[in-house]
């Protein structure tokens, strides 16, 4: 190679560049860096005839290959330079493993090394990845870091970046002017920009073993939620009217219950409206739930029809309105039409003397209710059935004569309308 003019800038011309050739060629450069294409195919030839072909592993031509001028231009300054220390990164951001609503990655770069550092010469960002450092390439190409160097512009030292959707790792690579070059990271960082929705607003149901009492009907409102986001609900805000009043808070239970019950006084009309709150502090759309009427009807309201065999009134301790009317007579049938309801209940008393019945919906297949029970309770629900659509349905109570305790009770008839 012919002696180009000599300078001390590292902008200057090489000067006498054979030694740096030969140690970027065969013993490479930075992290085994090698700036130069392995020629594999191909003669040169002049006008005396061929010359040399290129092999795999050396060519023969050169004695290099086909330099890729970034790589080469860092393996000369690397066997220029006394340095030969890789930069530091440093970087900050939101607290780690925790959901934040807002707030973004910063990072700075220093070059080390001595007597004098080679400079930065950019950095590589990518989320849940290394960027990576080739150290070579089989052929010319463009786009990666081995064909154009750092994505940031040249010689920055710091920036800065938004945050992604959920839980990420911020890597940033960086490189100096003689091809060294670290990594960083900084995460996972959770971020989290949705607020959570409501997919099931209140809905209320009657539910078997649930007991009456002077106040009421127990009555299960349960909803639900889900927060894509990923921070995950923390709280719900429920509220309930009653008749025309306004709507007032809830407590609940904790506070990411779904479900709760309470006692509704019958002959009134409840609604139940829900949102949820995130642990970053995203609140849902409040959803309202389908009003309903509590209806209460005792053993011996209009409407409730009895037939096949004798039904007694009798007075029972703690029952609903303090009396049952009851029959222990085999296929006694009691009857009742809700002309509109989505929930329905039969109130009776469990006890040892108790017997079984049929509860039959529409035309629906009967089930058996077992009201036996060694201990005495009074005013229970035995059997409740909800449905997803309020509209007329008919239900039909038939003793089944039970061998023993042939006895059933109908205390009340609760529906949701």
């Amino acid at each position: 190679m012919a002696k180009a003019v000599a300078g001390s800038s590292p902008c200057a011309p090489l000067g006498q560049g054979s030694n740096q050739l030969y140690l970027a060629g065969f013993s490479h450069a930075a992290q085994g860096n090698n700036p130069f294409y392995d020629i594999t195919s191909g003669c040169t030839s002049n006008e005396i005839g061929s010359g040399y072909c290129g092999i795999t592993g050396y060519d023969r031509a050169s004695g290099y290959g086909t330099p890729n001028e970034l790589q080469f231009a860092w393996a000369n300054n690397y066997w220029n330079m006394g340095e030969a220390s890789a930069p530091t990164v440093s970087m900050s951001g939101p607290p780690l493993s925790t959901y934040v609503p807002s707030g973004s990655i910063s990072w700075s770069i220093v070059d080390n090394g001595s007597p004098h550092p080679s400079g930065v010469a950019g950095y590589t960002t990518q989320w849940d990845s290394d960027p990576g450092d080739q150290s070579s390439e089989t052929t010319p190409g463009s786009g990666a870091t081995w064909y154009s160097g750092p994505a940031s512009s040249h010689g920055a030292a710091s920036g800065s970046t938004g945050l992604l959707q959920g839980c990420h790792t911020l890597y940033v690579r960086a490189w100096d002017n003689i091809g060294e070059s670290a990594v960083n990271a900084y995460g996972p960082v959770c971020y989290d920009t949705v607020a959570p929705t409501i997919t099931q607003a209140p809905k209320a149901t009657l539910q078997v073993g649930a007991k009456l009492t002077t106040a009421g009907v127990p009555v299960k409102s349960t909803w639900a939620g889900t927060d894509s986001g990923g921070s995950g609900i923390t709280s719900y805000t429920l509220q309930r009217k009653v008749d025309a009043g306004a709507f007032t808070n809830v407590a609940l239970s904790p506070a990411t219950a779904t479900s709760i019950t309470q006692t509704l006084a019958a002959g009134h009309t409840y609604q139940y409206r829900v949102s949820a709150k995130d642990a970053v502090g995203h609140t849902s759309a409040v959803a309202t739930g389908a009003a309903f009427k509590v209806n209460l009807l005792q053993e011996t309201a209009t409407g409730i029809t009895y037939s096949g065999g004798t039904w007694t009134v009798e007075a029972v301790t703690g029952s609903s309105g303090g009396k049952v009317k009851f029959s222990s007579v085999a296929n006694a049938l009691a009857q009742y039409v809700a002309t509109s309801t989505n929930a329905i209940a039969w109130v009776s008393t469990r006890a040892s003397n108790r017997g079984s019945a049929t509860v039959r919906v529409d035309s629906a297949t009967p089930v058996t209710v077992n009201t036996n029970n060694s201990t005495t309770t009074a005013a229970v629900i035995v059997w409740s059935q909800n449905f997803s659509v309020k509209s007329k349905h008919g239900i039909a109570i038939k003793n089944l004569g039970t061998s023993g305790h042939p006895r059933i009770d109908l205390d009340a008839l609760v529906f949701l309308s």
